[in-house]
């Protein structure tokens, strides 16, 4: 929930006046008794008065309740406001929970040509434990990989349709780490045995003093030899160090191959942070065949306006750009979207690899013994 937070901090800091004036109007609407906090009470009958049933759950109270009083602020209450501008309302179809940070959806749905298809999206406790029933052909990824692997869908839709959705983002964006952990876990139990083993013999290799640690010095070594060099960021490094000890053991190295096989390693542009959360993207950029960069900026540069990028730049974040990319997407052509599927569903074998730089795993398994 903490990334949503600072995504909507910024969101609210890059408002127009007016539209902070109005996010106050809100918020004075949904104070009945004008004491200056939200209860529960007066969350449930606002948005059941304003038709926003989808949001009208406990769970979501709870999660925007940040210091768990049992009413909401001003500013607990923005979180609201930025969720219902972006359309960010999003719930576990499982166990219904409101979904915070990383989830996991149906690619098969998520693309379907049928609008009406719901993207079965699911948290990742649920997908860990595969606590969950749909269809048998179903290819699971995380919101991330989603993005990352379906601009290239959205570039093949007819230009009218990408143009029509970049309005739609203007027109929302005008009125308006821990979980990285978790999908990497959600990811590595649903491996089979054979493929957890490949993932253990390529942490022996990068180990090559063979005590059980990898130090700053070895993930240098190992991903430059490997010509990794996207990911040779020290941000990385300290990002998946979760004890802040100075080394990697298995389960924090792991994420690592996590971030390499769904594309996760994305940077900010401003200050070159590593985002293992919440950031916000160009959506002009996004949407233009001849951009290479989406230019991604984090949610501190977004919100402080450390930045420089074309004049008439509109940001959204990226549960946002995902969200309402989906009709463009659903316009490619099938051979490219059955194209993607396979790119989406190559990382969940971890000894089948995409690209060039992921073949380190596939190497170590025919140079390693023991």
């Amino acid at each position: 929930m903490e990334e949503i937070r600072r995504a909507a901090a910024a969101y609210y800091q890059n408002l127009p006046e007016e539209k902070k004036r109005y996010a106050r109007f809100v918020f004075s609407e949904m104070d009945k008794n004008g004491d200056g906090k939200i209860n529960l009470k007066e969350f449930m009958e606002y948005l059941n008065k304003d038709n926003n049933s989808a949001l009208n759950n406990p769970s979501l109270f709870r999660a925007l309740d940040k210091n768990n009083n049992g009413s909401l602020d001003f500013e607990e209450a923005t979180v609201l406001y930025y969720i219902m501008q972006s359309g960010r309302a999003l719930f576990c179809k499982s166990c219904n929970t409101f979904l915070t940070d990383v989830y996991f959806s149906c690619f098969h749905c998520f693309t379907s040509k049928d609008s009406t298809v719901s993207t079965y999206e699911i948290c990742c406790d649920c997908f860990r434990g595969k606590k969950f029933t749909h269809h048998d052909d179903a290819t699971f990824c995380d919101n991330y990989t989603l993005l990352s692997q379906g601009r290239s869908l959205a570039l093949a839709a007819p230009p009218e349709k990408r143009n029509s959705v970049l309005k739609k983002i203007e027109m929302t964006v005008g009125v308006a780490s821990v979980a990285l952990r978790r999908a990497a876990g959600a990811f590595y139990e649903q491996l089979p045995e054979k493929e957890k083993k490949a993932a253990r013999k390529a942490f022996k290799a990068m180990d090559k003093n063979r005590d059980g640690q990898i130090s700053l010095r070895e993930y240098m070594k190992y991903l430059k030899k490997k010509k990794v060099t996207d990911l040779t960021h020290q941000s990385i490094f300290r990002a998946l160090d979760k004890d802040d000890n100075g080394s990697l053991d298995f389960e924090e190295a792991f994420l690592l191959f996590y971030i390499m096989q769904s594309g996760r390693g994305v940077f900010c542009k401003s200050c070159t942070t590593f985002m293992p959360g919440a950031y916000f993207s160009c959506s002009e950029c996004f949407f233009r065949v001849d951009s290479e960069s989406t230019y991604e900026i984090c949610c501190d540069c977004y919100g402080g306006k450390r930045y420089t990028h074309h004049g008439g730049a509109t940001f959204c974040d990226n549960y946002t750009l995902l969200r309402q990319s989906r009709s463009a997407m659903q316009e490619a052509p099938v051979t490219k979207r059955n194209k993607v599927l396979q790119n989406i569903e190559k990382p969940t074998r971890i000894v089948i690899l995409v690209t060039g730089i992921l073949s380190l795993i596939r190497d170590i398994g025919g140079h390693f013994h023991g």
